[in-house]
């Protein structure tokens, strides 16, 4: 079984190389990773990224700039792409624990395809967030990555409601709800918060479960909300 790891990537490229390598150092190389971004997307750009992950299976989505800031859409057009039996929605923001994603296919081998899988997060704090991630020249490997964040002050939040986290099965969300991730199509202009909020009972609705996997863990590289965005684009931070 292979998962597909679905992010967005919009002038987050210092953020990404922290992710990539994450999954550079998971203990499986079972899964593939689809990055939707828009072209021109920053500096340096997601292609040069790719570029120090040679070894991780990854492809990249583009979509008009208009729809640069609308994570659901981002996520339909890799579901509607998708091969894989499992996906996991996440973001490019984000550091996984070396075992995430041997544990995650654990998760889908157990349960059958009518479960949403969520995990617990750190967080970290964004100032010195920032500047451990600003000491860093980019594109880059970060090495023991997750050894590295784990020194970061951080405080324990849950992924119920945000977007880190959701594994969740093609067939099902093809079949129950019509192959379309967010009903609406629509990212909030800040956050995704009600986006996935109205995903997930959109998902009870339609038969499927919840749970929370307790052994798994990601971290939340912080950062400001309130300047997500300018117009339509995300800015460098």
């Amino acid at each position: 079984m292979k998962i597909e790891i679905v992010l967005s990537c919009l002038k987050f490229q210092c953020r990404l190389c922290w992710m990539l390598s994450s999954l550079m150092q998971q203990t499986t190389k079972n899964f593939s990773v689809t990055i939707v971004t828009i072209p021109n997307d920053g500096e340096p750009s997601t292609e040069e990224v790719v570029k120090c992950f040679s070894n991780i299976d990854i492809k990249i989505l583009y979509v008009n700039e208009k729809y640069a800031s609308k994570r659901g859409i981002h996520r339909d057009l890799a579901l509607r792409k998708s091969l894989s039996q499992w996906l996991l929605f996440t973001d490019s923001d984000v550091v996984f624990s070396p075992t995430f994603i041997e544990e995650c296919n654990k998760y889908c081998i157990e349960k059958n395809s009518a479960f949403l899988f969520h995990c617990i997060r750190n967080s970290t704090y964004i100032e010195e967030t920032d500047e451990i991630i600003s000491s860093f020249i980019y594109p880059c490997v970060v090495s023991d990555v997750y050894d590295v964040v784990k020194t970061l002050k951080n405080k324990k939040m849950s992924c119920r409601c945000a977007g880190y986290c959701h594994l969740v099965n093609r067939e099902f969300l093809n079949s129950r709800m019509g192959g379309v991730y967010f009903g609406n199509k629509r990212r909030d202009n800040f956050w995704a918060f009600s986006s996935d909020v109205k995903f997930k009972k959109r998902f009870l609705s339609v038969g499927g479960k919840i749970v929370i996997m307790q052994n798994l863990f990601l971290y939340h590289l912080n950062h400001l909300r309130n300047s997500a965005f300018v117009g339509k684009v995300m800015i460098q931070r």
